[in-house]
């Protein structure tokens, strides 16, 4: 029990240190914070509920992972691996971002007009 205690004491602090550290993930949370939001203002179906959730929490994971992939790229000795390899992981993020911003405009949009 006490393992389990200790792997959610060390993942909230990677949580934390991203919150920290990185400015996109700050963004990218208050987005999220925004559509919960809205989703409430909104009354969104339990169905739409699924999708934001859903596509907050991989936005998140994929900044998460996007700022590992940093960390280790930085390792790398040659300069072009090490750019290419943050490039990579940073058009990761983005298309995950712009994906979940089309599904949040199909979602908030015609209800949003509907005011």
């Amino acid at each position: 029990m006490k393992r389990r205690a200790l792997s959610f004491k060390y993942a909230f602090s990677g949580i934390f240190q991203v919150i920290r550290e990185q400015p996109n993930f700050r963004i990218e949370a208050g987005l999220g914070i925004l559509a919960i939001l809205l989703g409430i203002i909104l009354n969104i179906s339990e169905l739409e509920w699924a999708m934001v959730i859903l596509l907050i929490g991989l936005v998140l994971s994929a900044e998460i992972f996007n700022t590992m992939m940093e960390d280790i790229a930085s390792r790398f000795p040659v300069d072009h691996i090490r750019e290419s390899t943050k490039d990579k992981s940073a058009g990761f993020v983005l298309i995950l971002a712009i994906a979940s911003a089309i599904i949040g405009a199909i979602i908030f949009l015609p209800k949003i007009l509907k005011l």
